[in-house]
């Protein structure tokens, strides 16, 4: 639990390797004091591309947590600059090591939701592939990502109308070039907003109005056994891919 100006931020995560899968390519990092939530799920690189995803959130922890040395672009502390830089840091790493025929270009998505601790009612996320952050406001559950991907490219949801050789493609990635190409979408923050971060193992197996309900049905209960119940629908559905999520809940700070 961290406390953020009038707000209290509460998080779980976790990640399950799904039924399809003998290797678990995603990762997530939750930084809750520093207000900082990540899911990166590897992708086109087999049995490396955990590596990938690995290197995302290591150079996240290492951006937010290690002390910042005067005089260091890190010095200045703001959160989307360190963002940047680490993201952009693991990109050049990735990359580096994708040409090796053992890696097979791997690359990673990557999904951070960042709350500001002088100002948490003014986040944001910085996102590149389809790995997603929603918000769910009053029981009305909203996609704030833009998926990069071969269906948002031709405009198609629904996955089975998309030629086979679509269906897989992310448009950018960590680590498909030295430097990562991120967008970023500005989130307004109010008390009893609830915060979903998660790879497409999750979505891909259940509509947006199905994870919808299962928020709304779960109001009271613990986070981790919402996490739970989205995971095991997940799963349920098909368990196609590595499924990975997690919520964050932001509520009134005591009035102490």
């Amino acid at each position: 639990m961290a406390h953020f100006d009038r707000f209290r931020i509460e998080s779980v995560g976790k990640s399950d390797i799904g039924r399809s899968h003998s290797n678990n390519e995603d990762a997530l990092l939750i930084l809750e004091q520093q207000g900082v939530f990540c899911v990166a799920d590897g992708v086109g690189g087999g049995e490396r591309s955990e590596v990938a995803s690995q290197a995302v959130v290591r150079e996240l922890k290492s951006a937010f947590t290690a002390p910042a040395a005067p005089g260091t672009v890190t010095d200045g502390r703001d959160p989307e600059s360190l963002a940047r830089l680490a993201l952009n840091r693991a990109s050049a790493w990735i990359n580096e090591r994708a040409w090796r025929p053992a890696n097979a270009g791997m690359a990673s998505t990557v999904v951070v939701l960042v709350f500001r601790p002088t100002a948490p009612e003014r986040a944001f996320t910085l996102h590149a592939g389809d790995s997603r952050c929603y918000r769910l406001r009053d029981g009305i559950l909203e996609l704030l990502t833009r998926d990069h991907s071969g269906a948002e490219l031709l405009g198609i949801r629904d996955e089975q109308y998309i030629p086979q050789n679509f269906r897989n493609l992310i448009t950018r990635a960590v680590g498909s070039h030295a430097r990562v190409t991120l967008e970023r979408t500005a989130v307004d923050v109010m008390t009893g907003d609830l915060f979903l971060l998660c790879s497409d193992g999750l979505n891909r197996m259940l509509p947006d109005t199905q994870i919808a309900d299962i928020l709304n049905a779960g109001k009271g209960i613990p986070l981790p056994d919402r996490v739970d119940t989205l995971i095991r629908a997940a799963n349920d559905a098909g368990g196609h891919d590595n499924i990975t999520v997690i919520l964050v809940s932001v509520s009134e700070a005591d009035a102490s």
